[in-house]
Order: structure tokens, then C-alpha cells, then sequence
């Protein structure tokens, strides 16, 4: 378990099937930005936009997907 625990703390490394290129940051924060936008698009379905306030908040249809989101962290 200690050793698991030691490779969560290990650099993320990203490389993208088909492109050529070193991961020196650059690619990680491409990773991350690609995440985000698909997590909050409308079609997936796990938050919802409130025109009103410029706010995201949580879809009550998808509460129940506990699992995604712990994997992004909430």
C-alpha cells in the first residue's frame, strides 16, 4: 500500500496517441484543460450552467455518479 501511496505523489507524464512531443509541462496542462472543458459540457451531464449567477453547480439528475465525481476530485 506504502509503495502505491509513493507512486500518486510521482510526476504526471502525458503523451497523446498520434503526436509527437516531450512532456515538459505543456502537455499535462493541455491534458488538464481538455478534462475540464469535457466535464462541464452540457452533454455530459454532471454540472449545469445558471445563466444568473455565471456559476456551475452540481446536476441533481447526476448526484447519483458519486464515483466521477471523486475522480475529479469533489
Amino acid at each position: 500500500v506504502a509503495k502505491k501511496r509513493d507512486d500518486l505523489k510521482k510526476k504526471l507524464r502525458v503523451t497523446f496517441i498520434g503526436e509527437v512531443g516531450l512532456d515538459m509541462g505543456g502537455l499535462t496542462k493541455e491534458w488538464f484543460l481538455l478534462i475540464i472543458r469535457n466535464i462541464f459540457l452540457p452533454d455530459y451531464g454532471m454540472f449545469t450552467y445558471n445563466e444568473s449567477s455565471n456559476v456551475y453547480w452540481f446536476n441533481a439528475a447526476a448526484v447519483n455518479n458519486v464515483k466521477e465525481y471523486n475522480l475529479i476530485g469533489v
